[in-house]
């Protein structure tokens, strides 16, 4: 889904340093209710595949995948 794929650039956006005015509209507008961090791509990738292979539509559900860029990350969040 590309809107889920614009909210992930802007919350990667803002724990850069960036506003959070962007991601929190996003949200909102999407009906965002849960952020899954995982540490890089490789895991939100398992984690898509299996809500695939379980019928399970994330981005439909207002669950957003977003891999933070490697465990050591997880402050900026």
């Amino acid at each position: 889904m590309a809107d889920m794929e614009a909210f992930r650039e802007a919350v990667t956006a803002w724990a850069a340093g960036g506003p959070s005015d962007p991601a929190r509209e996003l949200a909102e507008r999407l009906s965002v209710w849960t952020v899954v961090l995982l540490e890089g791509p490789s895991d939100a990738a398992a984690v898509d595949a299996l809500a695939e292979r379980r019928g399970r539509d994330l981005a439909g559900e207002g669950v957003c995948v977003l891999p933070m860029g490697g465990a050591m990350s997880v402050g900026r969040f």
